[in-house]
């Protein structure tokens, strides 16, 4: 969230396959839930797949705590009856942080 209390960021999920290959890279996000202990997250907004249209999407993400080796990411576009649901990442840190 930037200082005026805008929520920005942007992100890219690719799904090489082999069941449904595909490339979302979001337009905005428009609204961003947390759970009270900061260890949740779900964030809402529209993106592109496959570089087209504007579809609606969910992202959540499970902080499990440093150094991120148990968080949990998922995505979630239904107009392109897509889920991928929560899923260990294999690298990365989700690090969530109530303003």
């Amino acid at each position: 969230m930037s200082a005026d209390g805008t929520v920005r960021g942007q992100q890219e999920y690719q799904d090489h396959g082999p069941l449904q290959p595909l490339n979302v890279h979001t337009l905005d996000v428009q609204t961003v839930l947390c759970s009270d202990d900061s260890t949740e997250a779900s964030l809402f907004g529209n993106a592109t797949v496959d570089g087209t249209g504007s579809h609606p999407y969910r992202i959540d993400l499970k902080d499990a705590g440093e150094p991120g080796s148990d968080d949990k990411y998922g995505i979630f576009i239904p107009s392109a009856g897509y889920n991928s649901g929560l899923q260990t990442l294999r690298g990365g840190d989700v690090q969530i942080r109530r303003q």
